[in-house]
């Protein structure tokens, strides 16, 4: 296992820009796609049928997409998604 991949079996969960994951959600929801592909890289073909590049698969489930990394499906958020949940949990100044 190359380390580009340890790193992304080891993370909890992916954070992606929210405009990736608008496209990601149009895929799979609108379109019906079964996976959106994430490449580990830069993917350098012009066709499907000349690439041989590693990729993660992105799902849905449960409404969610998640990623699979090894057979682990690992959570996708955006950043803000992240940086909504991440305000929610801060306390107030005055403790309350």
């Amino acid at each position: 296992m190359n380390t580009i991949k340890k790193q992304h079996k080891n993370q909890p969960l992916f954070v992606v820009l929210d405009d990736a994951y608008e496209r990601m959600w149009e895929a799979l929801t609108t379109k019906g796609e079964p996976f959106v592909k994430t490449y580990i890289g830069f993917c350098p073909h012009k066709s499907e049928k000349e690439c041989k590049c590693e990729f993660f698969k992105n799902i849905l489930h449960d409404d969610m997409i998640m990623r699979e990394v090894d057979g682990v499906m690992k959570p996708v958020v955006s950043v803000s998604l992240l940086e909504g949940s991440l305000n929610r949990l801060r306390i107030p100044k005055n403790g309350l």
